[in-house]
């Protein structure tokens, strides 16, 4: 029985990711995409987070993952359509997505539809903009892993 709702580790040969079968299905949809994400960092959270402690790049890694949950599960431009539908309450809208009242007000503090949302993730926030200057975005095109890369026949889920 896990204590926790989910859990992913490399075993050598495969993936195993474990989800808590007792919890509602949303927050298992929820855990089973936190989970994946830390699947697919595995290994490169040195160069997602860079000069960070290993504790505070770890602590990253999971509002990231949480974050990675959340905007999959809830689309931003989906959840942006609903509120300006008319989608304003809370549960409807947890309905709507089929996730929890707390991933949906996470996703609205995200895109700014709700009033005071004090909502603070650092490497969430857009970067700041210098002189009018343009941001660049680099794309990593090459990437290093530290097992092989997931198999749709090697990742064994289990509840």
């Amino acid at each position: 029985r896990l204590a926790l709702s989910g859990f992913s580790y490399w075993n050598g040969q495969q993936w195993i990711l474990s989800l808590h079968a007792d919890e509602p299905g949303p927050r298992r949809r929820f855990t089973l995409i936190h989970e994946f994400a830390h699947i697919l960092w595995h290994g490169a959270e040195h160069r997602l987070f860079p000069n960070v402690s290993p504790v505070a790049g770890s602590h990253l890694a999971e509002l990231a993952a949480n974050y990675f949950a959340g905007a999959v599960l809830v689309p931003h431009h989906l959840l942006r359509h609903a509120w300006h539908t008319g989608t304003r309450d809370t549960d409807e809208l947890a309905a709507t997505f089929d996730v929890s009242p707390e991933t949906i007000t996470i996703g609205l503090a995200q895109v700014g539809l709700t009033p005071g949302a004090d909502i603070d993730i650092p490497f969430l926030r857009p970067p700041a903009r210098h002189l009018g200057q343009r941001q660049r975005r680099h794309v990593h095109t090459r990437r290093t892993f530290t097992h092989p890369p997931i198999r749709r026949s090697g990742l064994e889920v289990a509840t």
